[in-house]
């Protein structure tokens, strides 16, 4: 294990270690270019103060726990159960959309839009129709 004395205190060259970053470095660089090997980042033993219910705040804090692995977005099965939805959907969209647009062209709907919606009376049921799916798709943005 590569010791030495750093401003009168020890310091092992591992985890734990207070020394700055650069002075180990420079040490480690040294023991190397001297032909006594790497350094060894072997950890020291275990201070038994540090090993207590309540270490005092000296002590370096504990290993972090290794991150949880991360979840796929969709499992295999949401992602067939979605592509099986969207195939009903857009064919019952598709079965519909006559009945929409006769609704859309109907005069029911065009005296509810005497009141308030020039412009929208003046389109037809399609150009309503697409105007309705535009402002959903910029709703669902």
């Amino acid at each position: 294990m590569a010791k030495t004395m750093i401003f009168g205190r020890r310091c092992i060259l591992a985890a734990g270690c207070k020394a700055p970053p650069l002075l180990l470095l420079a040490l480690a660089l040294a023991q190397v270019s001297s032909g006594r090997g790497a350094p060894t980042l072997a950890p020291s033993p275990p201070n038994p103060e540090c090993l207590g219910r309540y270490p005092p705040p000296s002590c370096p804090p504990p290993p972090l726990p290794p991150p949880l692995p991360t979840p796929p977005r969709q499992t295999p099965a949401q992602r067939k159960l979605i592509e099986h939805v969207e195939k009903k959907a857009e064919a019952a969209s598709k079965l519909a959309k006559p009945a929409v647009l006769e609704w859309l062209g109907s005069q029911d709907f065009l005296d509810e839009l005497d009141g308030c919606c020039a412009e929208i009376h003046q389109m037809s049921p399609k150009q309503r129709l697409d105007w309705i799916d535009a402002e959903f798709v910029a709703t669902e943005m």
